[in-house]
């Protein structure tokens, strides 16, 4: 035997008898849920859930939970496959067209999904909308404080939608505007006791749960809300609009050339316009690219892409044709 196949003989045996300690998270971790969540009334209430883990590191969680509680579930993607099913897993609109079939074929009252790793969610409703994070975070924000009687500021990034701000507004409540990144949420949650923190990419946490997205919790949450109100999340998104009034919001990714990006990188750092879209800039804000504040509750942000040449444009308004109408003149000013 050669010396290095001794010391590697002598390490293996060294590794074989290194200590091994199994654990099982969920016991706990469902523990803690439920502390958060209104399991009962979610079982009472009779639910039938579609489930999407979309083959990720969620698989399991959600159907056990719900299961468990009394709901009867039917759940698709629910084994891992490292390969997601050959497509990303991204809980969007596109990618969850066998759940919204299965909520409306089967007569489910909700369709949760989860993203690869579960920390961001997807939700179809009964009649096969998707709701965005954008409408849920108000929905949510809204059952927290009215049947929860949870108060506390509410934490959200510079491209979450602003009636959050006019909910927090009402019940005289702050609002924590953060850059783009779960952990600026993450500290509004763990530092201040924000009722929730949210971001329209799909994360969200809320007050008494680790400072981190956690998409399991979401969808329990949308589980409660259905249960406890006993009607649908666009019926309940009816009710917030007609209390706060209606937003209408939406991302919209425009791609350059490398050298394009550069000459609009360049325009953006004196961009300040007095008026855009025929209404006046109120403000102009800087902490995660730039973002303008418009009359009557409207405003844009233009985000460039870390790693490509892309830019992001968000645009709020308070009808549809207005958002749009912001998001083209942005486009118009930057020349992209």
């Amino acid at each position: 035997m050669q010396y290095g196949e001794a010391v590697r003989g002598e390490r293996d045996e060294e590794i074989q008898k290194a200590p091994v300690t199994q654990i099982d998270p969920y016991t706990e971790y469902a523990r803690h849920l439920a502390s958060l969540v209104d399991m009962g009334s979610i079982g009472r209430a009779g639910l039938k859930v579609a489930v999407d883990p979309m083959f990720g590191a969620g698989v399991g969680y959600l159907e056990k939970l719900l299961m468990q509680a009394g709901v009867k579930v039917e759940a698709i993607n629910n084994y891992r496959d490292p390969l997601f099913g050959g497509s990303m897993p991204e809980p969007t609109s596109k990618s969850l067209v066998r759940l919204r079939e299965m909520v409306t074929k089967g007569g489910a009252r909700l369709g949760l999904a989860l993203d690869g790793d579960a920390d961001r969610f997807g939700i179809i409703d009964a009649g096969g909308e998707f709701i965005t994070p954008n409408q849920f975070l108000p929905i949510l924000f809204y059952h927290l404080l009215t049947v929860k009687e949870l108060r506390g500021p509410v934490a959200r990034t510079v491209a979450t939608t602003h009636l959050l701000d006019r909910m927090a507004g009402h019940y005289g409540l702050e609002v924590d505007e953060t850059p783009v990144g779960f952990k600026y949420i993450g500290q509004c949650l763990a530092e201040k006791g924000a009722v929730v923190g949210g971001e329209e990419s799909g994360g969200l946490s809320v007050q008494g749960h680790v400072p981190e997205k956690d998409g399991i919790l979401a969808g329990l949450l949308a589980a409660e809300i259905v249960a406890v109100h006993g009607k649908s999340l666009i019926e309940m998104l009816e009710q917030v609009t007609l209390e706060f009034g209606r937003l209408y919001s939406e991302r919209l990714d425009v791609h350059t050339s490398p050298a394009e990006k550069e000459r609009v990188m360049e325009v953006l750092k004196e961009l300040g316009p007095e008026n855009l879209a025929g209404r006046k800039v109120s403000e102009r804000i800087t902490k995660d690219g730039v973002k303008l504040l418009l009359q009557e509750g409207s405003w844009v942000l233009i985000r460039a892409s870390g790693t490509e040449p892309l830019f992001r444009i968000y645009a709020e308004a308070g009808t549809l044709d207005e958002m749009k109408e912001i998001q083209w003149e942005t486009r118009n000013v930057l020349g992209i």
